[in-house]
């Protein structure tokens, strides 16, 4: 069931009066037919609070980025849990550069997968806000007919919190569904159009709230969690005041690119610049596993944004430690094969637990 209209009157208590707030549906549609393929919400839906921000589909601010009238593309994990990619998983003993290209390219690797552990990992995704590089174009029907209609990148009446430039009509197509994104121009008038997202998926978290549709649902403990470059980790986490910066939105310092301006500003006033081009076991954000231990992954040297981007993988040492692997080659044993007992809780978690042969192991 879906309604007519998102379309919802509010109250200003400051002017004393009415208004309208006007929302279309179709991002709420397509997040419905993600749900019905089996897509789990990515949002805090204990809440509804965000959590991944506007970065993919499965969120509030997705859903309803520009008022709904197209959301983004879905998020790395989103398109890897529906089949619809196969990163190519990198060799954690490798030392390479990875160029990605766009994910609205629909051609090309755009995204890697990056093991930390059996259950842990980095989904790395290159998102760019205008691939043509002629602005938004949307196909809108209107008086019976379908046009084009065109905005440009940092236009004041036509962004992701105001739509006032919109000519009004039912949009049926978007030329790129990444405009969607945080983006714009910057103080000088540079176009800020995507760049590098980093996510850590936790399958062990993801197993937990699955079968609720809770994946998110902690805060402190997302199974897809998206690595805001910025430094803050503030996504979902409203500021105490309105009138400060809502970077907790999203914004387009929450990608990894080359020269990424940002700085954060602490509770006392002060500038602190924490970008530092490079994501790892010592940066922040960092790149330690959700398990508490290193996870030796570091990734740098992100270019500037473009067409394709690329970045160099390497295992780091931690404290003059190493990452280990199994050693090959050890004579096999046999393990006895063992009963189990399947507990009331066990059941209730949909684990299935049984019996088998002698196995194989090293």
């Amino acid at each position: 069931l879906l309604p007519r209209t998102e379309t919802r009157q509010g109250f200003d208590f400051i002017q004393d009066q009415p208004f309208l707030v006007e929302f279309s549906i179709n991002g709420l549609l397509a997040s419905s037919f993600f749900n019905f393929l089996g897509v789990p919400d990515l949002f805090d839906t204990s809440t509804g609070e965000s959590a991944i921000g506007p970065f993919g589909l499965m969120d509030p601010l997705g859903i309803f980025a520009y008022n709904g009238l197209f959301p983004p593309e879905p998020s790395a994990w989103t398109r890897q849990y529906l089949g619809w990619i196969d990163p190519d998983e990198i060799d954690p003993a490798d030392s390479l550069q990875i160029t990605l290209n766009p994910v609205s390219a629909v051609t090309g690797q755009n995204t890697v997968r990056i093991p930390i552990s059996e259950s842990e990992y980095f989904l790395v995704e290159h998102r760019r806000r205008d691939l043509a590089g002629d602005g938004l174009v949307l196909s809108v029907y209107k008086d019976g007919q379908i046009t084009q209609q065109v905005y440009e990148n940092g236009q004041e009446g036509f962004n992701s919190r105001l739509i006032d430039d919109f000519e009004g009509g039912v949009v049926v197509a978007v030329d790129d569904y990444d405009w969607a994104l945080p983006g714009g121009l910057d103080e000088d008038d540079n176009p800020l159009l995507g760049g590098i997202l980093v996510w850590h998926i936790d399958e062990q978290r993801l197993l937990e709230g699955l079968s609720q549709n809770a994946v998110n649902a902690d805060p402190e403990r997302r199974a897809i969690d998206l690595e805001d470059a910025d430094g803050a980790q503030d996504l979902g986490f409203p500021p105490n005041s309105i009138f400060g910066p809502q970077a907790h939105l999203g914004t387009p310092f929450d990608f990894y690119f080359a020269d990424n301006p940002v700085v954060v500003i602490t509770t006392t006033g002060e500038e602190v610049r924490l970008y530092e081009n490079r994501f790892g076991d010592d940066t922040v954000p960092n790149s330690t596993a959700n398990a508490g231990g290193a996870s030796f992954v570091e990734l740098s040297q992100f270019s500037a944004p473009g067409p394709t981007m690329s970045f160099v993988y390497a295992q780091r040492t931690v404290n003059g430690l190493q990452r280990i692997y199994p050693f090959a080659g050890l004579p096999a044993s046999q393990v006895p094969a063992t009963s189990f007992v399947v507990t009331d809780r066990a059941a209730e978690q949909g684990v299935i637990l049984q019996t088998g042969p002698a196995q194989d192991t090293r």
